[in-house]
């Protein structure tokens, strides 16, 4: 109900109080005023209600709404004006710079507010507008500046040339030509963070769709292809592609997912669909958003049409896809292997590089597929050393950090990373989706340089230093001859590449050596890796952090608190409540927390 308490017969506005006492205060101090044109009136239903259409109707005029100060003020007098519409304004009490929650009409005639102070905010009152519907591309829109900024300079490859972190692709193969090899190559290949086609990957874990093959034989290829324990992959022996979003959530568990491989496309719709039909790009397009959310490369296996369809000079292999139309619509990327004069012959596409056309071959005796000849990608011999040296300086880095600080073309650097990566002279930690990689120089070359100053030098004595075969740079250095120059010490050294002798910075002088080969490099090195012999006491259920230099441990484990589960003579079982498995790691990379 609406209790007036001032209604002159002349009123054409109405000030709308949210309590009875607030209504009586300024409803007297408007009668004192003897104010004929603004009425005073409040509800009786409360705060939270409104009235109905023939109560709201009495109230003379525009409405301002001076409700209390604080939260459900705020919503009373929102749910008013929603009712009244363009009749309704929302106006602020009067109220002093740190008044309480609560404030109101009655606290401010109280402190000395007037019925003028009330009218000025009355007359600044809101009005009503009416909501917007919510546009689900507001959110989504960018401006040109934000895309460049938000864009990476280079992609950050899962296989060089091949395979992209985030995107749907599809290989073509015909029935019985080693899709499953294939499958289980690149499988154990980013898993383990070896190479796939020559070519090094981003290390992570897999999840495989087996819907073909027995456990049997996927064990018995993976013996053949030399895999380990503890190897992350995990495996599905049913799914539908109407089970999306279970994927989805299960993904969640593997922070560091990768790789899906889902064997094969035939096996895993659970639609009516025709292969030739349209209706295949509907069906593919929520696995492609999947992959581009997640950040995961999926690789759907397919089967190809007869080998007939290349009979025709100049045809394109990928029309061999059935339903190639509509599939390399939707997907991002294809791989075709159809069969060649003693190989087979691998065509890939993806939009960012170049069509890639190479010879490959399944080798007999480990079943995996294996490029023929080597992966040569081009690379600018200054630039790498430059490379080699900043990471021997700043310890590790990002490709994005490493074409800024030395201003070198980001793709250049992606390249040349890959390269580095691949044989070995830097380790690679993370990358995929939006994650960047982190590089650093690998422990392989640091065990190199330490054979390679810990060598021996055969002649006790002399003046000549024996030439050693420089490991690290493949250069065959000369020998050099001692000719000290005046007030300095002699001191034999082997010539090196000068891009190459800042991996350990020495301090102080040179300390004179007569005519035995020096060891301050062999010093320099203990003291650069020098061993930790703390000797640790652990037990079941104790908390740990890892500190080995593992980078696929080092991925997994972090800084986390890590549980041990059991304890072995050489090495621990550790656990964390947001792993899928357990780890297994040697004692000597352990420390209680």
């Amino acid at each position: 109900m609406v209790y007036f308490t001032h209604k002159p017969d002349k009123a054409i506005e109405t000030y709308l109080c949210e309590g009875e006492w607030d209504a009586i205060r300024l409803g007297w101090e408007m009668e004192m005023r003897n104010c004929e044109e603004i009425a005073v009136a409040c509800f009786t239903c409360g705060a939270g209600n409104v009235p109905p259409e023939d109560q709201l109707s009495r109230l003379p005029g525009k409405v301002k709404i001076l409700y209390d100060l604080d939260e459900s003020g705020a919503k009373g007098a929102a749910k008013v004006q929603d009712r009244m519409k363009d009749r309704a304004f929302i106006a602020t009490v009067p109220h002093l710079t740190d008044a309480p929650a609560g404030w109101d009409i009655s606290d401010a005639l109280t402190c000395g507010f007037t019925v003028p102070d009330i009218s000025e905010a009355a007359n600044n009152a809101k009005p009503w507008t009416a909501p917007q519907k919510p546009n689900e591309l507001r959110s989504r829109l960018l401006t040109n500046d934000e895309l460049l900024e938000r864009a990476q300079d280079f992609v950050e490859w899962l296989v060089p040339d091949v395979l992209t972190p985030d995107e749907l692709f599809i290989l073509g193969m015909p029935p019985r030509g080693g899709k499953s090899l294939f499958g289980l190559t690149l499988a154990k290949a980013v898993a383990t963070g070896g190479t796939f086609l020559d070519r090094p990957v981003t290390q992570g874990s897999v999840i495989y769709i087996n819907l073909e093959d027995s456990e049997t034989k996927i064990k018995q290829r993976q013996i053949a292809q030399g895999w380990g324990e503890n190897v992350p992959v995990y495996w599905l022996n049913k799914f539908k592609l109407s089970e999306l979003d279970k994927l989805a959530e299960l993904s969640e568990d593997l922070p560091d997912l990768r790789l899906i491989v889902m064997d094969t496309f035939s096996r895993v719709r659970d639609d009516g669909a025709k292969e030739s039909s349209a209706e295949l790009g509907q069906i593919l397009e929520p696995l492609q958003e999947f992959a581009k959310e997640r950040g995961v490369c999926v690789l759907l296996m397919h089967h190809t049409g007869k080998a007939s369809n290349m009979e025709g000079h100049g045809a394109d292999p990928f029309d061999m896809l059935r339903g190639s139309t509509s599939i390399r619509a939707t997907c991002r990327g294809a791989i075709v292997i159809v069969p060649a004069e003693q190989s087979y012959r691998l065509l890939a596409e993806n939009g960012y590089s170049d069509r890639l056309d190479v010879s490959v071959r399944i080798h007999p005796e480990t079943l995996e597929w294996k490029l023929l000849g080597n992966w040569t990608p081009r690379v600018d011999g200054g630039m790498k050393d430059q490379i080699v040296d900043h990471l021997a300086l700043v310890g590790e880095s990002t490709t994005a950090e490493i074409s800024k600080a030395l201003n070198f073309n980001a793709t250049s650097v992606s390249t040349i990373m890959s390269r580095l990566h691949r044989d070995g002279v830097v380790s690679k930690r993370g990358g995929g989706g939006c994650r960047p990689a982190v590089y650093t120089r690998s422990s392989n070359l640091l065990k190199q340089l330490e054979a390679q100053f810990k060598h021996p030098n055969p002649i006790a004595s002399g003046s000549v230093a024996i030439a050693q075969t420089n490991n690290l740079c493949k250069d065959s250095p000369d020998k050099v001859d001692n000719q000290p120059k005046s007030g300095q010490p002699t001191v034999h050294i082997s010539k090196m590449s000068p891009t190459h002798t800042k991996v350990f910075e020495q301090s102080g002088k040179p300390t004179a050596t007569g005519d035995s080969s020096s060891n301050s490099d062999i010093e320099c090195l203990s003291k650069f890796r020098q061993p930790d012999t703390q000797t640790y006491v652990f037990t079941e259920g104790g908390q740990v952090y890892y500190e080995g230099d593992t980078a696929s441990l080092d991925r997994v484990c972090g800084r986390k608190k890590l549980t041990i589960v059991a304890i072995g003579e050489e090495s621990c079982e550790v656990s964390h409540k947001n792993w899928v498995v357990t780890q297994t790691i040697p004692k000597t990379d352990l420390r209680p927390v």
